[in-house]
């Protein structure tokens, strides 16, 4: 797309803040009309986790009426959501890490499997008074709904021509319902030990609970990625919908699950970029790192309010697909090291990290067997 065809963000378009991720911040977009200060108001959702911030102390220059806008500019943000890029040394500037997107990640899938994304221009001084807002959040958290994430804070966003417009995967009407969740490795590690009880993730899940009980802090919950590969889901169900929810959405997830090509091309692909592992591949190896990246995206599926429309109302789109950096590299390669050498692949971990053997390598008597044989060792 050449420089004169990238939309701009309107002037007219007043932003809440919806949700963040390690390298992003993701915004709700409104336009509206000039109206009094204090007008704006909070739009989501039930299906949607509820904003942790609005945006609600914009000045007046941030919403001004329709008439200073080009109709193209308009038209372009409706229905997405503006996603911009936090100021940390692995992120890349938006205008290069849409043209890899564009060059690597977008051909791999059909065009309704990802979050579309596309270039927008933002206006002066944008990104100066979101950075103000997100510092006003932290320390003036009793003005908001909700304090800031507490391990998101003291990172703000990257001063950057660019910001992006994504596919809004929020609930569209309020009888829908949207969840997201991490696939992570939906194959095991090339780099893993042959005799593994544990995939990848259930290694790392393992490991960071060990430290964490260590601390006295509450473990994460976890459950195996492996279980996604069987078409049942169980073991995320029960993490994503209250006990409440679940026997009424269990049964249709899972039917999704079954009928969905969406992450067995997901797991295809993991496995074709990345024959060898992270310890024997070069970190500037596009297609590696298309594969990390596969290893960290976000599905988002969106059902419609009424369990009937199932069949064709089901919208499924991953997204983060931003490619890797190569800075990551080494990060991957210690991580994989320490799964290894610290007995996490193989259920060997020191004996007071004992963590139990939930993942679908395990054997069901695994980890009953494993005590008996340590504890007789």
């Amino acid at each position: 797309m050449g420089a004169e065809q990238i939309p701009r963000i309107p002037q007219s378009a007043c932003f809440h803040y919806l949700n963040e991720g390690a390298a992003n911040i993701v915004y709700t977009i409104e336009v509206t009309v000039q109206t009094p200060p204090g007008s704006i108001l909070e739009a989501y959702g039930p299906g949607t986790p509820p904003p942790e911030a609005t945006e609600s102390h914009l000045d007046q220059a941030s919403c001004l009426d329709h008439e200073f806008d080009d109709p193209k500019d308009l038209e372009a943000v409706e229905n997405k959501l503006l996603r911009l890029r936090k100021d940390l040394p692995t992120t890349l500037p938006v205008a290069r890490s849409q043209e890899a997107w564009v060059r690597v990640i977008e051909p791999l899938f059909l065009p309704d499997q990802v979050v579309r994304q596309s270039l927008v221009r933002l206006g002066p001084h944008l990104i100066d008074r979101m950075k103000k807002r997100l510092v006003h959040w932290e320390n003036h958290p009793t003005e908001y709904k909700n304090p800031r994430p507490f391990r998101r804070r003291g990172v703000y966003l990257a001063d950057d021509e660019f910001g992006l417009l994504i596919t809004d995967m929020s609930a569209g009407s309020s009888g829908e319902i949207v969840i997201e969740f991490k696939p992570k490795w939906l194959a095991q590690s090339p780099s893993a030990p042959k005799n593994a009880v544990r995939c990848r993730q259930c290694a790392r899940f393992a490991r960071t609970n060990a430290d964490l009980a260590r601390k006295g802090d509450p473990l994460q919950k976890s459950w195996c990625p492996l279980d996604l590969n069987i078409h049942d889901g169980l073991q995320l169900a029960k993490i994503i919908w209250t006990p409440e929810r679940f026997e009424e959405m269990f049964p249709r997830f899972s039917s999704w699950l079954s009928g969905s090509t969406l992450l067995p091309r997901l797991r295809q692909l993991q496995i074709e970029l990345d024959p060898v592992g992270v310890l024997e591949n070069d970190k500037n190896d596009e297609q590696f790192r298309a594969a990390m990246t596969l290893r960290d995206c976000t599905v988002f599926v969106r059902f419609p309010e009424n369990a009937e429309d199932d069949q064709y109302g089901i919208e499924a789109r991953i997204g983060d697909l931003d490619l890797k950096s190569p800075d990551k590299a080494q990060y991957w390669k210690d991580t994989e090291n320490a799964l290894i050498e610290e007995g996490w692949y193989t259920g060997t971990e020191k004996k007071e990290d004992r963590q139990p053997l939930t993942c679908q390598l395990s054997p069901k008597l695994e980890d009953a067997m494993r005590e008996m044989l340590l504890s007789n060792s």
